[in-house]
């Protein structure tokens, strides 16, 4: 299996370098940290280069410079929490921006100085659309607008009122229009069309905040790995039809039967994924028990505990071998999975 990854940064290259440097240690950044990152440390090289060429002679250079390094530290301890970075920490940081932005615009000698500082604003209202919920976008945004107005109003440069009316038009209709936007592809992109469960990108996601979450607690965290036993009798006995109701029939019954915390997800044809918070892998023959008594459908299981440090794609592979081995050990005349309308 492959771990796939959803939102990726439009900043390709960048992006791809910190996430292979991250997998060097054994732990993927998540795309909305990525971004980050990539933001804090180009802006790190924008304030550098606007220091060396500024736009104005009474530019304060010397705050561009100490901005930078702000900006290039704040990347730097980022990239170093890594995936264990709790989410009042990436909001922290985003602010920590906001204030930056703001006190670059509010320090501009010039129009042109306050308008360049102002566009970090609103780009950071974008970066708020696609990688945060609606509701954190949202509270970004009035901070930003705070930001912005303040600033404008502490700078109070000549003929900047409109700008500064344009700056928080353009943070709100951002946030507003590419949060919905980006809300449904995310809930597309994430969501299997036939069964509604999750697919691979979407538990993809789900099983990353997981696992930064029992890393910090500490609490184990147990993955499944289910494939039917006889689907494709199924299909070509019944017809794919059939089988795709089976498919539904089955998703929903153990979505009733897993605990709220439980995280179930369709990786394609007859395979399930299913994450136990909080569970340790001998610790699942309950969950697992409550499965079977779901539906009548035969599956074999690989069950194994997600290790700190270990990526999801290794989990899953170690997962894969003990399925295969549990298939191994109960390999029989195939039986005829039941509870099938023709």
């Amino acid at each position: 299996m492959t771990e796939v990854r959803a939102g990726t940064w439009t900043a390709a290259n960048p992006a791809a370098v910190l996430r292979w440097i991250s997998r060097l240690r054994g732990a993927e950044l998540p795309a909305e940290l990525t971004a980050l990152i990539v933001i804090s440390l180009v802006a790190a090289g924008g304030l550098l280069i606007g220091a060396a060429l500024p736009v104005g002679a009474h530019e304060p250079a010397g705050l561009l410079r100490l901005l930078a390094v702000c900006a290039a530290l704040l990347g730097l301890a980022l990239f170093a929490a890594g995936p264990h970075l709790p989410r009042w920490g990436l909001h922290a940081g985003l602010l920590t921006l906001v204030v930056g932005a703001s006190v670059l615009t509010a320090h501009a000698q010039t129009a042109a100085g306050v308008m360049m500082a102002a566009r970090g604003l609103q780009w950071l209202a974008v970066y708020c659309a696609l990688f945060l919920s609606p509701k954190a976008a949202r509270g970004h945004a009035l901070a930003l607008t705070v930001g912005a107005v303040t600033a404008f109003a502490v700078a109070d440069v000549p003929g900047t009122r409109a700008e500064a009316a344009i700056v928080c038009i353009t943070v709100w209709v951002a946030t507003l229009l590419l949060s919905a936007l980006a809300e449904r592809l995310r809930a597309q992109a994430d969501t299997d069309h036939l069964t509604a469960l999750l697919n691979r990108n979407g538990f993809a996601k789900a099983a990353n905040r997981e696992h930064a979450l029992a890393g910090r607690t500490g609490a184990p965290l147990a993955v499944a790995v289910l494939d039917l036993d006889g689907f494709k009798h199924v299909n070509d006995e019944h017809g794919h039809a059939a089988g795709d109701r089976m498919l539904v029939e089955l998703a929903a019954a153990w979505t009733r039967a897993l605990r709220p915390g439980d995280v179930i997800a369709r990786f394609g044809g007859d395979e399930f994924v299913v994450m136990f918070p909080a569970t340790g892998a001998g610790d699942t023959s309950g969950p697992l028990a409550r499965l079977r008594a779901a539906h009548a459908a035969d599956w074999s299981a690989g069950v194994v505990e997600w290790q700190r440090g270990e990526t999801l794609a290794a989990c899953l592979a170690r997962a894969d071998d003990r399925l295969y081995e549990a298939k191994a050990a109960r390999r029989a005349p195939a039986r005829v999975l039941s509870r099938v309308r023709a």
